[in-house]
């Protein structure tokens, strides 16, 4: 359902009742999330294009949500006409309408994978990519649907001198931000990890500064920033 979700939120048209109604379900502890969608995703394109621009031609999108008009894959080879991207998420329908969208392409590559689960298997994903090049590995709109045990996972089987880049929800005020998760935890049973302030989110993934947040300091905002995976 997250995926929907979010396709909702950003004004798509891939998705049901029951997630619009999840959405309202938000809207009312998370006035903004409309907004802060829509940041995260344009900060996904712009980051992409701007990593492609700087010679990195390949790209793994973890939790990568249901197929848009941009893709990773189609902002990369603007700039590099040879990129390269896999693909990770756990959802069926995604993962369906991902490989059809894909399926005459041998330079992207769809992986079932959840990344809940303390051991991830990127087997398939080292197989598709040069050892010998430089990737970027995206986690955008992703780490606020993980435990901290599986965020702390991702990044340590994560390829040393990788790109990581992160944005994420966060919030200063542990009462926003269990308001949110009791909503989330709600509407996308098992599907949601929590809200985390930006000390935790330093720690989780080391090399990640949180330099403000929005408003005066207890909304909502988005955690965002491109740290190298040691």
């Amino acid at each position: 359902m997250t995926a929907r979700m979010q396709e909702a939120l950003l004004g798509g048209v891939e998705h049901f009742p029951a997630d619009r109604a999840a959405c309202r379900a938000l809207h009312e502890v998370l006035p903004g999330a409309k907004v802060l969608a829509a940041r995260s995703r344009r900060y996904l394109d712009d980051t992409v294009d701007r990593l492609a621009t700087s010679g990195i031609a390949q790209f793994i999108e973890l939790g990568c949500g249901l197929p848009r008009l941009d893709n990773v894959h189609t902002i990369a080879r603007r700039r590099q006409p040879s990129a390269r991207t896999v693909y990770l998420d756990n959802d069926p329908v995604v993962l369906a309408q991902a490989c059809a969208q894909l399926e005459e392409s041998d330079q992207e590559l769809v992986v079932g994978a959840d990344l809940r689960a303390q051991a991830v298997d990127l087997t398939p994903v080292h197989a598709h990519l040069d050892p010998g090049l430089a990737v970027a590995v995206l986690a955008v709109g992703l780490l606020e649907h993980l435990p901290d045990d599986a965020v702390r996972a991702l990044v340590g089987v994560l390829p040393a001198g990788s790109t990581l880049v992160v944005s994420t929800l966060a919030c200063e005020d542990p009462v926003r931000g269990a308001a949110i998760d009791g909503v989330m935890h709600r509407v996308t049973p098992w599907a949601w990890g929590r809200v985390r302030d930006a000390a935790t989110l330093s720690a989780l993934v080391p090399g990640l500064h949180v330099q403000h947040a929005d408003g005066d300091g207890t909304a909502p905002y988005l955690a965002q920033g491109i740290v190298t995976c040691r």
